[in-house]
């Protein structure tokens, strides 16, 4: 079933900016590629090396100097030669790597080495996302498109030239339609992009690529906005992420996702900053998997504390709440016989007593239910308030029991 859209200095939609907005993580590290053998081995590059403060470096206003270190970087480090038609923008590759791992690690562990379908959403004439992709995943298959007919062609010689059976290489009509028919049956798990900025150049401006790369109506923010209600549709899809270059268009995209038009279960944020250079900001969000996943573990606090973490499935996307969930726990202590203990109950806390002759005699149990902002998920903390003739262990397998009735009740 169907699931519940720049410029740095123009930007449309709307623009309340919240200052005190915190991106959910801050990523500095990224790959360090020694330049030492590469300068060696590419006398057009050593030309453009300029040594600052004792450390070797190059001009990167320079277009050539930036596409040499390119080329050089995915030749020597990942066996790619790479090829750009003139007037194209130049992939920097840290920050590339840099927000492939980070989408790639949304995933669960299990996926991440498997044979899954990635769509790059606008890949360029270098195709680089994908490329990158099947030398840092080599199990996964990469779906690329593109509304530029030159980037197709360049896209799909750098996939030829380097022998990358795994990339197939798509036509879009236009930026009206991101997800066709066609990239609906390839069954994506997880999509990258790296949008049109910006809603107009002005004429001081030095491009340093082509329109299609740089421009699109109503900017990024449109452009995302666009994407997050096509992306309702996409049921294959686990994570949606895309990159994003002004900080501002953040908490806008961010409150849209968790808006009533798209209702996105789970949203994140991510700062890029490789090497302390361009930050850029990375957005994700997704419906859930189709089950709900169900996990115990120790609260670290005490044996006598474990806590039950609840994701829900896409059926469920955002409809959920806290007392939902409380009385999801009381069916399932009904169920076991328990009796839920009403004057120490409340919206988020119920208190439940063990039944008599049970050997548990005297047991009492409280559970307060929490959901986790911003990422859609429950915490049910279950906590022994009177042990009676409970031990430790005893107290875990009922919270075992208990995970298991849960996931049952959630997924039938």
């Amino acid at each position: 079933m169907p699931r519940r859209k720049t410029s740095a200095r123009e930007n449309t939609g709307p623009r309340k900016r919240a200052r005190t907005f915190k991106v959910d993580e801050s990523i500095l590290d990224a790959p360090r590629f020694d330049f030492e053998p590469i300068i060696d081995a590419d006398r057009d590059l050593a030309k453009h090396v300029l040594t600052i403060n004792g450390q070797r470096t190059i001009d990167f206003t320079s277009r050539e100097a930036t596409l040499l270190l390119t080329q050089g970087i995915l030749k020597h480090h990942f066996k790619i030669n790479l090829s750009l038609p003139k007037g194209h923008l130049v992939p920097t590759i840290p920050n590339r790597v840099q927000y492939l791992t980070w989408a790639a690690n949304l995933l669960p562990p299990t996926l991440r080495s498997q044979r899954i379908t990635v769509l790059d959403i606008g890949t360029g004439p270098s195709c680089i996302y994908p490329i990158l992709g099947t030398r840092l995943f080599p199990s996964w298959k990469f779906i690329a498109t593109d509304i530029d007919d030159e980037a197709i062609r360049s896209a799909r010689e750098n996939c030829n030239n380097n022998n990358l059976n795994n990339i197939t290489v798509l036509k879009t009509v236009s930026n009206d339609q991101l997800f066709s028919e066609e990239i609906r049956n390839e069954k994506p798990l997880l999509t990258v992009c790296n949008p049109p900025f910006f809603s107009q150049l002005y004429s001081h401006d030095d491009p340093a690529g082509t329109h299609s790369q740089l421009l699109t109506d109503g900017g990024e923010y449109a452009f995302l906005r666009k994407m997050a209600q096509e992306s309702l549709l996409q049921e294959s899809v686990l994570w949606f992420t895309s990159l994003i270059g002004c900080k501002d268009d953040v908490p806008n995209i961010v409150s849209f996702l968790r808006s009533s038009r798209i209702n996105a279960l789970r949203v994140k944020t991510a700062m890029l900053c490789p090497g302390g250079r361009t930050v850029r900001w990375a957005v994700a969000w997704s419906f859930g998997e189709e089950a709900s996943e169900v996990t115990l573990m120790e609260d670290g606090q005490s044996k006598w504390r474990q806590q039950i973490t609840i994701v829900p499935g896409r059926k469920y996307a955002n409809q959920l709440g806290e007392e939902d969930i409380g009385g999801v726990v009381s069916s399932c202590f009904r169920e076991m016989e328990w009796s839920v203990l009403d004057s120490l109950s409340s919206c988020s806390t119920r208190c439940f007593r063990a039944p008599p002759q049970s050997g548990f005699e005297c047991c009492e149990i409280e559970a307060f239910v929490e959901r986790r902002h911003g990422h859609g998920d429950f915490v049910v903390l279950l906590k022994a308030q009177q042990r009676g003739q409970m031990n430790a262990v005893e107290f875990k397998e009922l919270c075992l029991t208990l995970r298991e009735k849960i996931s049952i009740l959630l997924n039938s």
